[in-house]
Formats: structure tokens, C-alpha cells, sequence
């Protein structure tokens, strides 16, 4: 009855683009679903990817973008069919939390969670972390291969404040992410469920000013909700991370 595509675009809208207008041929309603936060970059630059996500919008039923500038760029560029819907917390980690509110924040701890790729900032958040005395880093998710070797080298000789352990129970991801300062300085990111549930958690946060975050955290309100750092600034995220530690 319905084809609901989720898509991160880049090559992938050409085989978007196909499937939306063979359900176009049978008469069936499609959706298009926007997992990414670069729509408004594409809308300003006019390249290949935002001609190819043009065509796809204009044959599509209904557009779904998960961040406020996605939306905004896309109705401004006349396109009517298109609607804003934030990705939703899920009740497991809420009620994880509750049983755990016996955790307290440990002293110095800062946390990464996510799959440990170059793109995801892990290169500099180590390096920045190996300047920073009397502090520890816990880094989970996938950790594809020689990565962890890199890591260990770059934090250095004394290097027992770093703690890699990838991946591990999604319950006890949840303690982790109680007890310490969340850091995700990605490159690129479009609304990350990580920074929802961190902010379940309770954590203070810094992060990467890429898609939806800045959105997410309030950043350019009078209560915001973290810090938000420019995508591989080191100097940013090393006096992020001090400003978190002594406030």
C-alpha cells in the first residue's frame, strides 16, 4: 500500500529515484524518509546530489526531514509535500534509567559512544584527552579493525587514562553514559539518537555544531543544553572538554 524508503542520499538517490516511480507506475504512495543533515549545504551549493534530491522530493508523496534547517530549506526551495519529524526517545532507555538512579557522576570521566570511525572524531578527541592530566576516556560501540591500535597510539605513553572497550550491553551503556561527560565530535551526523539518550541520562554534553545537534541542545538559546565545538577544531573541543571538567 505504502513505500517508505529511508535514504542518507549521496549515489543512493538513484536507486531512490527508481523505486519511488515504479510505485508511481502501480499507483502506490510513497515516503520518503531523510536520515541526514546536509540538505541544507546541497540547497546552497546546487550540485549533482541536490539535482538528483530534487527529482526524487518532486515524485514523492511525502517528505520527512529530522531537523528544523532540512525542513526549512526544502520549503523554501517551493517543495510542498514535506514534513518535520524529529526522531522519537524510545520508552527502553527511559525505563532503563529510572532503575538506575542510584548512579552518580564520576569525577573526570568523559564518555564516547558510537561506532569508532575517523568521521566520528574519535582521532581528535583522543589526542585532545592525551593533553588533559588526571582524566579518563571510556570509548564503546564498533570498533572495526587496527583502530584500537591507532587510538592507543595516540594517547601517548602514559596512556592509562584510556579505556577502550567497544561494544557492549545496551543496558550498560546506559550506567556509562550516567557517570560521565558525553563527547561525540563527529564530522557529520543528521539527528544522532546517542545525543537523545545522553540527554535522558542526564549527561553534561559536547559535541560537533553538524546537523540537528545545535537543534537538539538548544544551542542558540538562552538555556542551552550542552556545548557545541566545529567539526576536527581541537582547540575547541580541549577547552570544552577543561570548561565541563571544572564547571
Amino acid at each position: 500500500d505504502v513505500v517508505h524508503i529511508t535514504t542518507s542520499a549521496s549515489i543512493g538517490l538513484i536507486k531512490d529515484i527508481c523505486l519511488v516511480k515504479i510505485a508511481k507506475r502501480y499507483s502506490v504512495k510513497s515516503v520518503i524518509h531523510f536520515h541526514f543533515g546536509r540538505i541544507p549545504e546541497l540547497c546552497h551549493y546546487k550540485n549533482w546530489e541536490w539535482k538528483l534530491l530534487k527529482i526524487l522530493v518532486d515524485n514523492s508523496d511525502v517528505v520527512i526531514t529530522i531537523d528544523q534547517k532540512s525542513y526549512l530549506s526544502l520549503l523554501a526551495s517551493g517543495f510542498k509535500n514535506v514534513v518535520n519529524l524529529p526522531n522519537p526517545l524510545s520508552n527502553k532507555i527511559l525505563e532503563s534509567i529510572d532503575r538506575k538512579s542510584f548512579i552518580s557522576i564520576q569525577p573526570r570521566t568523559i564518555t564516547f559512544v558510537g561506532q569508532m570511525l575517523e568521521t566520528k572524531g574519535i582521532y581528535e578527541l583522543v589526542e585532545v584527552c592525551s593533553q588533559i592530566s588526571g582524566i579518563q576516556l571510556n570509548m564503546y560501540g564498533s570498533l572495526p579493525k587496527g583502530v584500537k591500535e591507532k587510538l592507543i597510539v595516540l594517547s601517548g605513553k602514559n596512556n592509562k587514562w584510556l579505556n577502550v572497550v567497544g561494544e557492549i550491553d545496551y543496558s550498560l551503556i546506559v550506567d556509562k553514559m550516567m557517570e560521565a561527560i558525553f563527547v561525540l565530535p563527529t564530522y557529520t551526523e543528521g539527528f544522532p539518537n546517542v545525543i537523545l539518550e545522553s540527554m535522558a541520562c542526564g549527561c553534561a554534553i559536547i559535541a560537533s555544531c553538524v546537523g540537528a545537534i545545535p537543534e537538539m541542545l538548544a544551542i542558540d538559546t538562552e538555556r542551552p543544553c550542552g556545548i557545541c565545538v566545529e567539526p576536527k577544531n581541537k582547540v575547541q573541543l580541549k577547552q570544552a572538554i577543561e570548561y565541563m571538567l571544572s564547571n
